[in-house]
């Protein structure tokens, strides 16, 4: 028997749980815990200058290495800090374990120092469940460990996603007589479950009768590592396959089998594949607005004319916008491996049927390249966000990590930004909060330290978390922000004047003149290096100086900021701009 803290039996829980890092913002409701794990200095722990920040540098730590990290927050405004950037993580399927803290229990209900307590005692609990797998409440610390230890696990595994043991103050500082023995014993068990045998062999039926078959990878292949097993797909049985934007990447864009990502961000030649295709085998994708243009006929698929496979570990996400011929609920690695045994046999007896699909394929990607190519010819000055996410691209080594926040640039790097190892690109594209990437882009650092990490971020998103060059600089973390500066919201002011002919707060102005603040005298007073640039001929240099400084690194690039959004030809937004116009849902 050992006396301990509840402080303590969390820490302890860390290190039995082999977490290497953890994120939060320093409060009273932590100190127990932050004072326990004073004990345990070969776990890090790292402070940014705002608990949003920490949720999304988590985010990023899991996203690159698929481990689970904790994120701390003090009682009341600390721990509501963490909401939108927790529900930014859900959407995205990124796991972590959250710790909020609240008063003592015995405070709970009298409107205590920063309790929640408009609706009953400390309501915290009840504002995480939507945006959490599962929210434990930690009432007394001899059920502290078994709670930490389920919550972690459950982070991790299915798919993804925060979990949170809510921790008042007095749990975590009561001191108790544990067994050890007993108290951190570690549930071992897997999510990788294959696929029911019935829907397999009707999934491999299907696909073997096809003459375009088409595999479309999301990121839940990402997520289950399964980028050996789509390659094999596609070398083996020589599928065409195109991508959702968090796949980007799964396999190699240069394969020429690889048509790219798929929806208004996409290549031309992933839609043109996503048209014809007969028969569509989806693994890990949710068939979102921006990935099929709002669900209308033809525009990007061709349901229900075009039959479809769709494997999920989320049974919620099939059928939820397309009706499946064959839905099957399993791991993306375990599933496709099934599949391609049940096929692999007998598919060259319809090779000479599949031959024309393939040789077209190609032909839209050498197509679509030469397109590209041709896109980016001659300078630009001052640059566009189109030309910048090419040649940002062009720039950086092959295994480079990259993070795109949301805006111009998400649409940009999609259409023209290329990804050669799986995992290595990174985007927030489910609730596509704002400043994400500036952030996360550390916890990708901390993840993968032997590789560039970049982040391109619009001015609107990097006013919102600036002060992450802090936190970069005091833990000496060396990323480089790629910041473009159109003095602006670019997406919404298109988007604006497209259906309305005007645009409002869309514009950073001050008396009537474009207004931005210094970046490179705020880069400098933060203590990190920088570099001003505007035409497509100064990008490749201040990306070399930069990966070369190694150390945290600003480049500002001044864009046209009225060169138009990308949207994959014939593919656009999809919002109805009247409820009259909901017909398009019927074609």
């Amino acid at each position: 028997m050992k006396k301990m803290t509840g402080g303590q039996i969390v820490a302890e829980c860390f290190e039995r749980l082999g977490v290497e890092y953890y994120f939060g913002y320093n409060g009273h409701g932590v100190w127990n815990i932050l004072d326990a794990l004073l004990d345990k200095p070969h776990i890090k722990g790292i402070q940014p200058k705002h608990e949003a920040s920490a949720v999304h540098m988590a985010d990023g730590y899991f996203r690159a290495k698929h481990k689970v990290a904790p994120v701390m927050g003090s009682v009341g405004p600390g721990v509501l800090n963490l909401v939108s950037p927790l529900g930014n993580a859900a959407l995205d399927s990124s796991g972590m374990l959250l710790i909020p803290t609240g008063p003592p229990t015995h405070y709970l209900d009298r409107s205590s120092l920063e309790e929640l307590s408009l609706h009953g005692g400390d309501d915290i609990p009840n504002i995480l469940r939507p945006i959490t797998k599962r929210v434990w409440y930690a009432m007394r610390p001899d059920i502290l460990a078994h709670q930490i230890l389920q919550a972690y696990t459950l982070a991790g595994t299915g798919r993804p996603g925060p979990t949170a043991v809510y921790v008042p103050f007095d749990v975590s500082a009561h001191e108790l007589e544990v067994d050890e023995n007993s108290l951190f014993e570690k549930e071992v068990f897997t999510t990788k479950m294959g696929g029911d045998p019935e829907a397999i062999e009707k999934a491999g039926r299907l696909l073997s009768k096809a003459k375009k078959p088409l595999l479309v990878a999301g990121g839940g292949t990402l997520i289950a590592e399964a980028w050996d097993e789509v390659k094999d797909f596609v070398d083996g049985l020589q599928i065409p396959l195109v991508t959702s934007l968090p796949a980007k990447g799964i396999l190699a864009e240069d394969h020429p089998l690889c048509l790219g990502p798929v929806g208004r961000s996409g290549w031309g030649c992933a839609v043109n594949a996503t048209r014809e295709a007969d028969v569509v085998l989806a693994v890990g994708c949710r068939f979102c607005d921006a990935h099929t243009s709002g669900w209308r006929k033809g525009i990007v698929y061709n349901f229900p004319d075009a039959k479809l496979i769709h494997i999920n570990i989320d049974q919620l996400d099939i059928g939820r916008n397309y009706s499946a011929d064959v839905g099957i609920v399993g791991d993306a690695n375990t599933v496709l491996k099934q599949i391609f045994d049940r096929v692999k046999a007998s598919w060259k007896d319809q090779e000479r049927d599949r031959q024309p699909w393939i040789v077209k394929a190609k032909n839209w990607k050498e197509e679509w390249m030469a397109r590209i190519e041709s896109d980016m010819k001659g300078e630009e000055d001052p640059i566009s966000t189109n030309r910048l996410a090419y040649e940002v691209r062009k720039a950086l080594p092959r295994d480079a990590n990259i993070l795109i926040d949301t805006g111009d640039i998400q649409q940009a790097f999609g259409g023209y930004g290329f990804i050669y190892e799986p995992n290595s690109f990174f985007n927030n594209s489910g609730m596509a909060q704002m400043g994400w990437a500036t952030s996360a882009v550390l916890g990708v650092k901390l993840a993968k330290p032997e590789k560039v990490a970049l982040a391109i971020v619009g001015d609107g998103s990097f006013l919102m978390s600036s002060y992450v060059l802090a936190t970069a600089i005091e833990y000496n973390i060396p990323v480089i922000w790629v910041l473009i500066n159109n003095y602006g919201q670019s997406i919404e002011r298109h988007g604006q004047l497209i259906n309305y002919g005007r645009e409002v707060w869309s514009t950073f102005e001050r008396d009537g003149k474009l207004y931005n603040p210094d970046f490179m005298k705020m880069a400098e007073s933060y203590g990190a290096k920088g570099r001003r640039i505007q035409s497509s001929g100064e990008v490749k240099d201040a990306i070399t100086e930069a990966i070369e400084a190694n150390e945290p690194y600003l480049i500002e690039v001044v864009t046209d900021r009225d060169a138009p959004t990308y949207f994959c030809p014939g593919v656009s937004r999809g919002y109805p701009i009247r409820w009259d116009r909901l017909e398009y849902l019927k074609k």
